[in-house]
């Protein structure tokens, strides 16, 4: 796999072809589309930074990645680009359709709308949302891997979810009012 470490990914032996029902373990972060959306959004892209700790903690669990997970997660838009490339391939030896951008694709998409997002401007918060596009090209494939979105464990917002939901849905209110 490709990464910023030549060998932060172990072959393993049953990455053998396998056909698209669910598999006895889920691979990679299992969530719902619509959670991954929602959470991303209304967090301003802060729900992304679990969502690829998970995704880290897992290759590094189950396949030997050399990585930190914690670090990776925090300085997202630098490893973004080794993430999704490692996704993409791990999809494809597990036998399941990668999504359809290129990994270098979906890495330029993630870090210019994360630059943008960082001016202080309705529209730049706005068009930093597109920064959850790339995840979730990424998610439909590893849902549909797992046997589709029906086999997905972690589809209920949890109290905490919508506590944040709330939370964050005034903060989009507020940032959106006009300024005086």
């Amino acid at each position: 796999m490709q990464s910023s470490n030549s060998e932060s990914v172990s072959d393993d032996t049953n990455l053998e072809q396998q056909p698209q029902t669910a598999p006895a373990e889920q691979i990679f972060f299992p969530v719902s589309i619509l959670k991954l959306i929602v959470l991303n959004t209304l967090f301003f892209n802060l729900y992304s930074i679990f969502w690829m700790f998970m995704n880290w903690k897992y290759l590094k669990d189950k396949h030997g990645a050399k990585v930190l997970p914690g670090a990776r997660a925090i300085f997202a838009p630098i490893f973004f680009f080794y993430l999704a490339s490692d996704m993409y391939e791990l999809i494809a030896k597990k036998g399941g359709m990668p999504p359809s951008l290129h990994p270098g694709v979906m890495g330029i998409i993630y870090l210019i709308c994360n630059a943008v997002g960082r001016f202080d401007n309705p529209l730049c918060n706005f068009l930093s949302l597109f920064t959850t596009l790339p995840l979730v090209l990424l998610q439909i494939s590893v849902n549909k891997l797992n046997g589709g979105e029906a086999a997905v464990t972690n589809k209920k917002f949890s109290v905490v979810n919508w506590i944040f939901m709330v939370i964050g849905g005034l903060l989009w209110i507020l940032s959106l009012l006009p300024r005086s």
